[in-house]
């Protein structure tokens, strides 16, 4: 895309755009300076674009150990409104917005279907419950 399509499709308000870092680098590996220098160039590069002053902030890779609580500080310090994860889930008022969980779309309508309509959480709230329950066995077996 071109820096004039995103702006077109942020302006028609159906679509929102967020930092990723600069160099998609992994924030968990990064000292501090280093962090604070991609996450700027990012949130400069896309405020000075598309003239945005409150974005969102998702977290490249997004898997638990690609942030910590050095990065939700910094993110946080840096005027991004949130930050999100690759972590399945959902959140409830008590979720740290700077560690927001989501479901991936992928190719499967369906599975996303589940996920949002919370079925696979619930179907996988009676794996958990210990050993299965087995029909009565038939005579052959």
């Amino acid at each position: 895309l071109t820096w004039s399509q995103i702006a077109e499709m942020t302006d028609s308000r159906l679509v929102s755009v967020g930092g990723h870092t600069h160099n998609h680098a992994i924030l968990a590996t990064c000292d501090e300076d280093q962090m604070r220098d991609e996450l700027q160039t990012s949130t400069e590069v896309i405020r000075r674009r598309l003239r945005l002053d409150r974005i969102p902030f998702c977290y490249p890779n997004g898997e638990r150990g690609d942030f910590n609580e050095l990065s939700r500080r910094v993110i946080r310090a840096l005027g991004y409104t949130c930050a999100l994860t690759a972590v399945p889930g959902f959140n409830d008022s008590k979720a740290d917005p700077f560690e927001l969980r989501r479901f991936a779309c992928g190719k499967d309508a369906r599975k996303l279907a589940l996920n949002l309509s919370g079925a696979t959480e619930f179907i996988g709230s009676f794996r958990n419950r210990g050993p299965r329950i087995r029909g009565p066995r038939s005579r052959n077996g």
